[in-house]
């Protein structure tokens, strides 16, 4: 009996159609087992996405508080400034009309009016300004130590940008083989977007919260600064009232 044999060729074909199939039917095999990994992959991706948007949100919230901050130190700043100009305005003019007081004792003399006496006045009015110039001084330095603090407060206040710029999905990784068990991964991804949900008003809250607390702050040392001027005008009237007194008592002049 004669014995035919396949060719080599042949042989060699049959054998790269069957590794074939066989690689096909394991990696489908494969890629059935390990479609929760990818589904969790996916979800990873979301995951991030929710991260990246929740982050765009957090630096346009913090960049709108720190503006209005802004603004309302502003404010305050020319409200102060206002303040001060007034006060100090009040100021020279009681220092004026103290002055054409004083002259006027030579314009128009009394028969007892003792000049020398007068001339002390003169000084005394010159030195009283001078101690109402320290007082302003002492107003501005106190409430410009107090704005630092809230300055610094409420920075510190509004620093959710920064604190959550490192926040990202690959967190939810963290302690779970994603290979292993998938089952345990995509929960947690779920649940750490859900947290960031309930983060959003949360977050929105303590800014609109650090705001108003810095504004009702800034509003009480305009209040506190206008207080400590008004306290040095009226010790300022208070001084001048008492030259007059001088010039009619001491010195035997008249008032005009």
């Amino acid at each position: 009996m004669k014995v035919e044999f396949c060719e080599p060729q042949v042989f060699k074909s049959m054998t790269f159609v069957l590794k074939t199939i066989f690689f096909v039917i394991i990696f489908h095999a494969i890629l059935a087992d390990r479609q929760e990994t990818i589904n969790a992959i996916e979800r990873l991706k979301d995951a991030q996405e929710s991260y990246d948007n929740f982050r765009d949100y957090v630096i346009k919230e913090t960049t709108n508080a720190k503006l209005r901050a802004t603004n309302s130190l502003i404010e305050f700043y020319e409200d102060v400034l206002q303040i001060k100009e007034l006060f100090l305005q009040q100021s020279l003019w009681a220092e004026e009309e103290m002055v054409y007081q004083i002259n006027s004792q030579t314009i128009y003399p009394t028969i007892n009016v003792n000049y020398k006496c007068i001339n002390f006045t003169r000084i005394l009015v010159g030195y009283d300004m001078n101690v109402a110039g320290v007082h302003f001084t002492n107003c501005a330095l106190d409430v410009d130590e107090q704005i630092k603090v809230e300055i610094v407060q409420v920075i510190d206040d509004m620093q959710q940008d920064t604190e959550i710029a490192q926040w990202n999905a690959l967190g939810t990784m963290n302690r779970t083989n994603i290979i292993l068990r998938p089952d345990e991964t995509i929960p947690k991804i779920k649940e750490q977007q859900q947290y960031l949900e309930t983060l959003i008003p949360l977050i929105t809250a303590e800014l609109n919260l650090a705001i108003n607390k810095f504004s009702a702050n800034l509003g009480a040392l305009g209040k506190s600064f206008r207080a400590c001027s008004m306290d040095n005008d009226n010790i300022l009237k208070a001084a001048f009232d008492n030259i007059k007194s001088q010039i009619v008592q001491i010195c035997k002049g008249r008032l005009i």
